[in-house]
């Protein structure tokens, strides 16, 4: 009857409707996981604790499709593509007997360079920089080479162990002759200025123990810049 066509048609409708609620959300479930296993992959495989907790979670789901699709997606990833797990090692720690002082030179030269290159060549003028206003960036370049002699000074009488300060103090020598090779007059001033202090000209027993080729070169760029 029509009236019986009427209602198999609702409640087939009903049925299609609620089954395409429930396939709808299963795609969007499916999607969700199916981004965090290609994102997670190396930690899902090189983590045993998040791999279970992956698998308990998937196993929780009572519709079969949704699990027989990761349980497909997952095997189909080729052994070849598991990226093997790194072991980590700790950081070496940088001290003065490993640094680059090629290096150290280099970005002295690039930090100082930046500072140089704002200076206005009006800023020279009437002694500005001894004003509390006006030169700001001649004082700003003032300043950081006065902070560079102040750190290269520190760093060399800071530590208690005879051999450390022998280390650091060979260690400036040699900046210095760097910076020297890289024209880089300021800071060269700078760390020479604290290798002269008399903080650093103290240390009778730390200049003693300088080996002499570190002390003729310390001496020769002396030499050179009084020269200059």
């Amino acid at each position: 009857t029509e009236e019986a066509f009427y209602r198999d048609f609702i409640i087939t409708h009903t049925l299609y409707t609620d089954t395409n609620v429930v396939l709808q959300s299963m795609l969007k479930t499916s999607n969700i996981f199916k981004i965090m296993i290609e994102t997670l992959f190396t930690d899902l495989v090189n983590n045993d604790a998040l791999n279970k907790n992956m698998k308990s979670i998937l196993n929780s789901f009572s519709n079969n499709r949704l699990l027989a699709f990761f349980e497909e997606f997952v095997d189909s990833l080729s052994i070849t593509d598991r990226v093997p797990k790194i072991p980590q090692s700790s950081p070496v720690p940088i001290t003065w007997a490993t640094l680059s002082l090629k290096e150290l030179a280099e970005q002295l030269t690039m930090w100082t360079q930046e500072f140089a290159r704002k200076i206005e060549i009006t800023e020279f003028l009437n002694q500005q920089w001894t004003k509390d206003t006006g030169a700001n960036n001649l004082r700003a370049f003032i300043e950081h080479s006065n902070f560079v002699s102040y750190w290269a000074c520190t760093e060399i009488i800071s530590p208690t162990c005879l051999q450390e300060r022998v280390v650091r103090l060979c260690g400036f020598i040699r900046l210095a002759s760097i910076l020297l090779e890289y024209h880089n007059y300021s800071d060269l001033m700078s760390v020479v200025g604290a290798l002269q202090s008399s903080q650093v000209q103290k240390l009778k027993s730390t200049w003693a123990a300088v080996p002499k080729k570190d002390r003729d070169l310390f001496n020769e760029i002396i030499f050179i810049m009084r020269a200059s």
